[in-house]
């Protein structure tokens, strides 16, 4: 009987070790003569079937079923969990048992296979059955361990420490001595395999743990790991090595072995690493985490092939996953073997039969060849499949432009166009192509993409459809901060032709009228403000309408009167409202530009104290403006107190919208000045004034009479600055531009340097000077490496290399 049953087994891929205890099976049942042929049947085609996620479905040639977790109450009122198999008809009731097991009780797995409950090591410890056997008494009702026996017989090494013992029952009974758990759980299975075929009777078996032996508590394993866990974080490889090591050893689960293996790696030792590589398969047979680093190990020692042939074997077995063609893939890439990862990839998509595998895997693969159309295509490819991830597909293209070559940027238009063409019903398609050139600059051919992703969403392309106007804004936008005034006005009309349904209708009116504003058409822009607010008082954008007409009677128009009572109305209609509180701040500062200083003081205070709470940002603005007001009068000592409150780390730790920053140059600025050139300090405040009453000419010209009067001014540098910015401010770049000039070459050290450096390419730029714009630009980077302005420099360079 024991060698009919040794040949069904090693038939199943189970290997049976010398110690196995096959004579006490005979004890189990006289009818010993149908087992051998009813376990040669029962092996036959024996497999377990599981995804990620999915119940594990066991099928073998007599039946199929799945085994789910079934629980029952331990003596202190938990709920524990034990694998459990439901095969077709009803299971039998199992004979009588001193230690109750549920009906139709599971085969259970030896311990470390499935995770341990809380609820089962009270009854373990009280001699009771961690794990029961039963069979009803008709063909085919029988149960089996959630696994293949060739699992199975791995988890008889892997789950069970060397010293782990226990005692078979049958019927309540102990049947022979005590004996390991290995060669209990052994028997189990062999039974298991006699039970598929029908062949054994109706029987209730367990195997259990005398009273004497000791459990694995799984709080107990879970403070250890903690603790070998701490010993990786703060760098203590040997200890955590040792840690993990042994707790895989008793119990090998996938963090244990991926510990392990990260110390390992810490500590650069493949001889010791494939040392306990080598540990860890004799625990654990055919573990695929340990045989993928086997082969790296080897790969490594030069064993090119033999690695090779592991990771084949691997991604070749009847049940791999896609997960497991990943981890190879990425082996072989640590390995440097990308042209093998490309190809195990593609097989992977081919085997499963799904284009979309490996998507980004793959596009970075071929990104980091420069094959940039073929980066391009896997995106496409994604984007067929889920058309409503265009953002993301567009953001990962954008990173692919940041860091293209030479011409990368127009392949990856080109493959965008052909996708375009291929499939012109894509609104996801049309979108990308439009964000990739808005994002190179190339507003004009964005605008058709940009329509016709709207069309296609707003007529159901997409579930649910979309509304219109959001593409189009964003262009829109794009392009108006860019300065393309044509193609921003074009966006923003064309939203606004679709009516007041598009729920970015009124962004595009209010956006339509700064484009206004813009190409000079002040006039025309202030009754758009005006009509919006007047037909949509109740709307979200009113308040920010009236507020804009009335910034362009104070300024562009030159109407302060005007200004003033708009704005009263503003902070009257909508007091709590956050551009009621900007209307205050305007209130102010049409105040002190028409002479009533107190008034703006007073309005200031009031300001300060209401948006406090609610809006602090607005709040910090009006503290800013006090110590400004103080600034332009000389009174340095209030305007410092003012400024080294907003400097505060409590309000520079507020980050975007606090005035910190302002705050510290300023401040700087009045304290060198003091030092220095008192005068100097005071034209420049003068200057600042005079700017913003909108007199930017009497600026340069006070300015330029102090620096001819007083060259040597310890302020120099700074006096030539704030003449530049007077020139920019009145419509003169090129009278900028010469000063910009002077302070790079008499101050290449000043602090101003590099600012002055990019405010010359700007100015260049705004003179039709592209060539003289990049070489400031070109300056800037060379000579400044540690610049804020580095990042829009090179934006700066980027768009005016694509225009040219």
């Amino acid at each position: 009987m024991a060698a009919a049953i040794d040949g069904d087994l090693q038939s199943a891929g189970v290997a049976q070790p010398a110690n196995a205890a096959i004579g006490s099976w005979r004890d189990l049942d006289p009818r010993t003569a149908g087992h051998a042929r009813a376990a040669r049947r029962a092996t036959g085609g024996v497999e377990a079937v599981a995804g990620a996620g999915a119940e594990p479905v066991i099928r073998s040639g007599g039946f199929s079923g799945t085994a789910r977790p079934r629980g029952r109450r331990d003596e202190g009122g938990g709920r524990r969990a034990a694998p459990r198999l439901d095969p077709p008809g009803d299971c039998g009731e199992a004979a009588a048992d001193p230690f109750p097991t549920p009906r139709c009780a599971a085969v259970g797995a030896p311990r470390g296979l499935f995770p341990a409950t809380q609820g089962g090591d009270r009854e373990g410890a009280a001699g009771k059955p961690s794990r029961s056997l039963a069979s009803g008494p008709r063909r085919g009702e029988s149960q089996l361990a959630t696994g293949s026996p060739a699992r199975i017989e791995r988890g008889l090494h892997a789950g069970l420490p060397a010293d782990d013992r226990g005692v078979l029952r049958g019927h309540g009974q102990e049947r022979g001595r005590e004996e390991p758990m290995r060669d209990l759980w052994r028997q189990a299975l062999y039974l298991t395999l006699l039970l598929a075929s029908g062949a054994a009777p109706s029987w209730t078996q367990s195997v259990s743990r005398p009273a004497s032996a000791p459990l694995q508590n799984p709080a107990q394993l879970q403070a250890e790991l903690r603790q070998v866990q701490q010993w990786e974080i703060l760098g203590k490889y040997e200890e955590a090595f040792a840690g993990y090591r042994a707790l895989f050893l008793r119990m090998p689960a996938p963090q244990y072995l991926e510990g392990a293996l990260r110390c390992l790696r810490a500590l650069k030792d493949d001889a010791r690493l494939l040392e306990f590589l080598q540990e860890a398969l004799q625990v654990s047979p055919g573990n695929p985490d340990a045989l993928c680093e086997l082969a790296s190990v080897r790969f490594r020692q030069g064993a090119r092939e033999e690695a090779l042939q592991v990771w084949r074997g691997l991604v070749s077995r009847p049940g791999a996953e896609a997960g497991l063609y990943g981890r190879v893939a990425s082996a072989m890439l640590e390995a440097g073997l990308r042209d093998e990862a490309i190809s195990l990839y593609r097989e992977a998509r081919a085997r499963f039969g799904d284009p979309s595998l490996f998507v980004f895997e793959l596009a970075n693969l071929y990104l980091a060849q420069g094959d940039y159309r073929a980066a391009t295509q896997e995106y496409v490819s994604f984007l067929r499949a889920n058309p409503e991830s265009y953002s993301f597909v567009e953001s990962s293209l954008a990173a692919y432009l940041k860091t293209s070559k030479e011409g990368g940027e127009k392949e990856i238009v080109e493959e965008l166009r052909k996708a375009v063409a291929s499939d012109p019903t894509n609104p996801g398609l049309h979108a990308v192509l439009g964000g990739v050139l808005i994002r190179l600059g190339r507003f004009g051919e964005a605008l058709p993409e940009q329509q016709k992703a709207e069309e296609l969403q707003a007529a159901g392309r997409t579930r649910p459809a979309a509304p219109f106007g959001q593409h189009l804004l964003r262009l829109a936008e794009a392009a108006y901060r860019d300065g393309d005034l044509q193609t921003a006005r074009l966006a923003f009309e064309a939203i606004l032709a679709k009516g007041e349904k598009s729920p970015y209708a009124a962004r595009a009116r209010l956006g339509l009228a700064e484009v206004l504003v813009a190409e000079g058409e002040v006039e025309r822009a202030l009754q758009s403000y005006l009509e919006y607010a007047r037909t949509n008082p109740n709307s979200p954008e009113a308040p920010q309408a009236l507020y804009r007409a009335a910034t362009l009677l104070k300024g562009p128009l030159g109407r302060p009167d005007s200004a003033r009572t708009l704005a009263a109305q503003v902070v009257n209609r909508y007091p709590m409202h956050p551009t009621g509180i900007e209307a205050g701040l305007l209130l102010a500062e049409i105040d002190w530009m028409t002479g009533d200083w107190r008034g703006a003081d007073s309005t200031l205070r009031k300001v300060a104290l209401v948006a406090e709470s609610r809006w602090p940002e607005l709040a910090e603005r009006a503290r800013f403006e006090l110590a400004l007001l103080a600034f332009y009068r000389s009174q340095w000592d209030t305007a410092m107190v003012l400024l080294e409150g907003l400097a505060s780390p409590q309000h520079a730790d507020r980050g975007e919208g606090s005035f910190a920053n302002d705050a510290i140059e300023l401040l700087w600025l009045i304290r060198a000045g003091t030092a220095a050139d008192p005068e100097g300090l005071r034209h420049i405040a003068r200057a600042r004034q005079a700017v913003r009453r909108g007199n930017p000419d009497s600026a340069v010209a006070q300015l330029r009479r102090y620096l001819e009067a007083n060259p040597h001014s310890p302020l120099t540098d700074r006096l030539w600055f704030e003449l530049a910015l007077a020139a920019e401010t009145g419509g003169k770049p090129r009278l900028a531009a010469e000063a910009y000039r002077t302070i790079l070459e008499s101050f290449p050290s000043s602090l101003l340097a590099d600012q002055a450096a990019y405010r010359l390419g700007t100015c260049l730029e705004a003179a039709g000077d592209v060539e003289g714009a990049q070489a400031a630009y070109e300056l800037l980077l060379t000579n400044y490496p540690q610049s804020v302005y580095l990042e829009p420099a090179r934006n700066r360079i980027r768009v005016l290399r694509r225009r040219s």
